[in-house]
């Protein structure tokens, strides 16, 4: 039997996108098909990092987004997921607004708790907030950053 299921978040209808699930065994007795317990997934992957994300400027799945404590419309976001520079706020909210897209698109919500740390980062060390930034809070920046580069990339990668 085919079951037609929509698949959330992808608009391209593909040949062969369904799935078989097997209710009986030979005595018609009701089973779980373990074949069936799998999430169908976007194949189409409308997902990525900043640059992916500037592309695409126009479609994205919301109209602005909370940074720390601030909103910020479509046109400041573009400027952040522009931003090439060394500064370690505006490089982590370079990956912060992409993953926050990402999410907003469908993306798998396992990076939640370090969108989290990201989002209190962002808050505690915005640039109008005159703190500076010693060497560990650098770090720490870094690292947060490099977690949401790695998904963002991760995300297509893994389906190739």
């Amino acid at each position: 039997m085919n079951i037609p299921v929509e698949v959330v978040g992808d608009t391209v209808p593909e040949e062969g996108e369904f799935f078989f699930l097997r209710l009986t065994n030979a005595t018609n007795a009701v089973i779980l098909d373990p074949d069936a317990l799998r999430m169908i997934e976007d194949d189409d992957c409308p997902w990525g990092g900043p640059k992916y994300w500037k592309k695409q400027y126009g479609s994205w799945p919301v109209e602005e987004l909370v940074i720390g404590s601030d909103l910020y419309s479509c046109p400041s976001l573009l400027d952040i997921l522009s931003y090439h520079g060394s500064d370690s706020w505006w490089r982590l909210a370079h990956e912060f607004v992409a993953t926050q897209l990402n999410l907003a698109a469908g993306s798998r919500p396992a990076i939640l708790p370090v969108v989290d740390e990201a989002d209190a980062f962002l808050a505690e060390y915005t640039p109008h907030s005159g703190k500076h930034h010693s060497r560990s809070v650098e770090r720490k920046a870094d690292t947060i950053e490099k977690q949401l580069k790695c998904y963002n990339k991760d995300l297509c990668e893994k389906k190739k």
